[in-house]
Formats: C-alpha cells, structure tokens, sequence
C-alpha cells in the first residue's frame, strides 16, 4: 500500500488541472447547459438528457450502512487501494470496460470531476466499505443517468481478497435503497459479461432480474461482447430478498 501511495504521490503532480472559470472551455460547456431548454443533449459516455429540471445527485454527508457493508462517496484517498486492486487483479480493468488498467493521475483526475459530475447528474461514484473495520472493499459507480424516465445503470466491483463474501451483493442493495428514496429513481440496471458468474450471482441475490442478452453491446478490445442485461425496480424492494432476515446474524454471501 506504501508503494503504491508513492507512486501515486509522484503521479499527482502531473496531473492535468481542471479549466479554469474564465476559460474558453468553461464557457462553452456552460453556454451547452444554458442552451438545455431549447433541446437535450447526449453526453457521452452517459448518454444523460440535460433538462430543465435535472437534479443533483445528493452527497453522502455520512456512510450509509446495512448488511455488513457501508458506502460514502469516493474520496482522493481511495486511489491508492484502487491501485493496489488492478495489480492483484491484472483483468480487472477488463471487466470494468477499461482499455487498461488507469493510472494514478486519471484516477485523481476522476476525483477531481466527482463534484460537479454530482451537481449535475451525470455520475456518482461510492466506496464500497466493510461496516465493522471501515476498510476499503471496492466501488460502486452510478451511471448512463436518464432523468427524463428515471432510470440508471450500476457498476460493482470488489478487491480480490474480498469477493465471495456478498459484499457486491449487499452493497448494490444498500445503494439501490439510495437511488429510490433519495434520487427517486424507479429502475436501475446492471449489465454484466455471460461468464461473470460472480457478478450475475450477486444481482440476482440483491434482488435484479436477469432480462435477456445484448448481443455484441460492449466493445472488448478489439472486439465486441455480448453482456446480461438485468434490472431492480423501486417496487420490487417492496419484499426483502429470502435470507435478507439473517443479515444480523451473518452478512450476506453472494
């Protein structure tokens, strides 16, 4: 963890500041959003409709915790254990849709975004978190936000020590109890490869329901995947999952 601290301290100091208030590129970018009355727009890779009364992704002012698990919202001081995930894990940035694995400044870069991304509704990122230690365990992102029928997609991932004790599957369960009370959000989607047992074991556990393929949907390398589509309703946390009564007995395994 020290080495990849380091590293990522060298790294900060090249990273590539954010444009300034007064800047060409600030201007535009505000003069596209002013424009949104007249028409939406598609901003890639979200595809987010910039309407009139798009909201705000609220802040996690304090961890949210269930299910032995706790989110908050990521933070400058989770790079180095991300770091430290893509080396244990060297096909993780695969699974996660990356064309190689980030480096320290994009990720500080990242950070640096998440703030306005919140403002504007355009993404959200979590740190997934094991409630009992408050130890780093893997994120969530909140993504493709379409406000206009209130819907998004989930990302999920744990470090490789972690996975196997239901942590993805409590944490998309806690987020997406946030994403319908607080974001009033009615569907949320998770999209996973065919042979990501792991993952398509969590969602369905936290309640997703598998919905079909889509075929060659993501792009892999130099070529194109087909990935599970499947999906949670607000109206379907009406029934807690089968075993959601022993969670104060033993956390949830996926």
């Amino acid at each position: 963890m020290a080495a990849a601290a380091s590293r990522w301290a060298a790294r900060r100091g090249s990273t590539t500041s954010t444009p300034r208030a007064g800047s060409t590129v600030t201007r535009t970018r505000r003069a596209r959003c002013e424009r949104r009355t007249l028409y939406s727009i598609s901003m890639a890779p979200d595809r987010v409709r910039c309407t009139p009364d798009m909201p705000s992704l609220p802040l996690l002012e304090d961890p949210i915790a269930d299910w032995g698990v706790a989110l908050r919202d990521a933070a400058e001081r989770d790079i180095p254990e991300i770091l430290i995930a893509h080396q244990d894990d060297p096909q993780l940035y695969v699974r996660l849709g990356l064309d190689r694995p980030p480096s320290g400044a994009e990720l500080g870069r990242q950070m640096e975004e998440a703030a306005s991304e919140r403002r504007s509704g355009v993404r959200a990122r979590l740190t997934i978190l094991e409630h009992s230690s408050d130890e780093f365990r893997g994120g969530i992102v909140v993504h493709n936000i379409d406000w206009e029928n209130a819907r998004a997609e989930l990302s999920v991932w744990v470090i490789p020590q972690e996975r196997g004790k239901g942590l993805a599957r409590a944490a998309l369960r806690l987020a997406a109890g946030w994403l319908f009370e607080r974001c009033r959000l009615a569907r949320l989607e998770l999209l996973a490869e065919p042979d990501n047992e792991p993952l398509l074991r969590a969602a369905a556990t936290a309640g997703f329901v598998r919905e079909g393929v889509l075929r060659h949907h993501a792009r892999r390398g130099k070529g194109r995947q087909d990935m599970v589509i499947l999906s949670l309703l607000a109206s379907d946390l009406g029934a807690p999952p089968p075993d959601v009564a022993l969670r104060s007995v033993t956390p949830p395994r996926d």
